[in-house]
């Protein structure tokens, strides 16, 4: 969620959890204001780290394609705990 800023303190935290409950959401979200520079670093922090993840386990699924000289199975990203 975008925008922050734009509501009181606390009153936006408040207005997302209302959305994400409304969706059934259950995966990750943030709430950030880039004008404020609230949440943006961590943010781009969790971005990269789901990115090195994936790098991970491309790599790791390489490695075994070629010690096993085929092709394996496309198996989905695990998804983050946090």
């Amino acid at each position: 969620f975008s925008k922050a800023d734009l509501l009181e303190a606390g009153e936006a935290e408040v207005k997302a959890r209302e959305v994400l409950a409304a969706l059934d959401w259950q995966g990750e979200w943030a709430l950030i204001s880039s004008v404020a520079h609230q949440g943006t670093e961590q943010l781009m922090q969790r971005v990269y780290q789901a990115l090195e993840r994936e790098l991970e386990r491309v790599e790791e699924s390489r490695d075994l394609e070629e010690r096993y000289g085929e092709a394996l199975p496309e198996t989905p990203p695990a998804e983050d705990p946090g």
